[in-house]
């Protein structure tokens, strides 16, 4: 039998995208064009308002009803929220495709290795508050190292998960990659998640997951060539992204951001179609950089 979990998921995604509002009878319709909730059997009126509250409930949302349609009436709170967009999107699929083995084998996922170890035991011990004990081996450290921390947030950046979490002993906020942690598992003792602490923010001025307290916010303007553009525009490089001109040969992009090496690392992958005309100093690494690269081929 289909989850019923999966059944609020098809539900939600079916009004969140019916931004008019269905009737009820469109709304069977639909179920019964489904062939796995058609096995299920007839979506019945009674049925339809239990499960309407209990996506209320779940997802933290109001189905309204006006002229006998039913409708999402919060829809930007939904779409505000990156842990309900992707549950939304993550299940959808997963109701739509079902049992169907020939549609799976023509849906490929990227895989995240990371979130195979330890991202279960590390958002447990979020939910509690609780302090875990890590042993911990970075690409640059030839030996392991233990941790005491108290878990903050974490993060998917280029297909790892990263924890961000305080190392009260150092005194800082640190960053790990959770496939470079050996061993970890949460203690007993719980710690106090500061109220005025929003992970959003606190990468508000980076890209990636680098977060240097060390590095000034600066203004930085990427000349983009060959219609590269066009993927910026759709997909933006940073929230703080303005376009500045516009040609038919390039545009010109500016930033308020910090120079990371995560940033740097963007912009070397773009090769010659990303051209950073400011600020000078990294202009000058990324032509240092470049420099390097074109004499290891040489050599």
């Amino acid at each position: 039998m289909m989850d019923i979990f999966l059944k609020y998921v098809w539900l939600l995604d079916l009004l969140y995208n019916a931004k008019r509002g269905l009737t009820l009878k469109e709304i069977k319709a639909r179920w019964d064009n489904n062939r796995n909730l058609r096995e299920e059997g007839e979506l019945d009126t009674r049925t339809f308002h239990r499960y309407r509250h209990r996506i209320e409930e779940l997802f933290s949302v109001n189905i309204e009803c006006e002229h006998n349609k039913y409708f999402i009436s919060n829809r930007t709170d939904i779409e505000e929220d990156n842990i309900r967009m992707w549950l939304l999107n993550t299940f959808s699929i997963n109701s739509l495709v079902g049992g169907n083995g020939q549609l799976r084998k023509r849906i490929i996922f990227e895989d995240i290795p990371s979130g195979k170890n330890f991202l279960t035991d590390i958002i447990e011990a979020m939910r509690d508050n609780r302090k875990i004990e890590m042993n911990y081996q970075s690409y640059w450290s030839g030996c392991e190292k233990h941790y005491i921390l108290e878990p903050y947030h974490v993060k998917v950046f280029n297909k790892r998960w990263y924890m961000i979490a305080y190392d009260r002993k150092a005194g800082i906020l640190k960053t790990f990659a959770l496939d470079r942690i050996v061993e970890l598992c949460a203690t007993a003792e719980t710690f106090q998640y500061p109220k005025d602490f929003d992970p959003q923010t606190y990468f508000n001025d980076c890209f990636g997951i680098i977060h240097d307290e060390q590095e000034k916010v600066q203004r930085i303007r990427l000349k983009i060539y060959n219609n590269q553009d066009k993927y910026l525009r759709d997909l933006p490089l940073h929230h703080s992204q303005q376009v500045i001109e516009t040609t038919a040969d390039y545009s010109v992009f500016e930033y308020r951001i910090k120079v990371t090496f995560d940033l740097i690392q963007e912009i070397l992958s773009h090769g010659s179609d990303w051209e950073v005309l400011a600020p000078q100093s990294l202009r000058d690494d990324i032509r240092r950089r470049a420099e390097e690269t074109v004499k290891r081929y040489k050599e």
